[in-house]
Formats: structure tokens, sequence, C-alpha cells
């Protein structure tokens, strides 16, 4: 993606699958693993990344 140093991108991305969104039962709200979509999901993401960014905002 080229990008204009006048300009900023701003991208909104929501979490990949996991098995908790899923419906699966899990025991642990601390660590939930993807589902197998949701790894493929997070894959794809990850290779669209070109470079580092300049910020990351995350909730919980």
């Amino acid at each position: 993606m080229k990008t204009n140093p006048q300009t900023s991108n701003i991208w909104l991305i929501r979490h990949s699958e996991s098995s908790a969104n899923a419906g699966y039962s899990t025991d642990s709200s601390k660590n939930v693993p993807l589902t197998e979509a949701g790894t493929e999901q997070a894959y794809i993401f990850a290779k669209k990344i070109k470079s580092q960014p300049d910020l990351i905002v995350t909730s919980a």
C-alpha cells in the first residue's frame, strides 16, 4: 500500500474467531485458543501488514 506522508491510514481490526466466540465452552477467559478459521484469519491479515504500525490501540 502506497502512503502519502501527509495522510494517515486507520485500520479497524476485530479479533479472529476463537473457541469462545464460536460457541465452544472454555474453562479460561485468559487463554482461549483460536479456531482453525481464526488461525487462517490471523494468517491472512498478517500477510497484509507491510510495515510496523506507528500506533496500536487495543481494548480489553
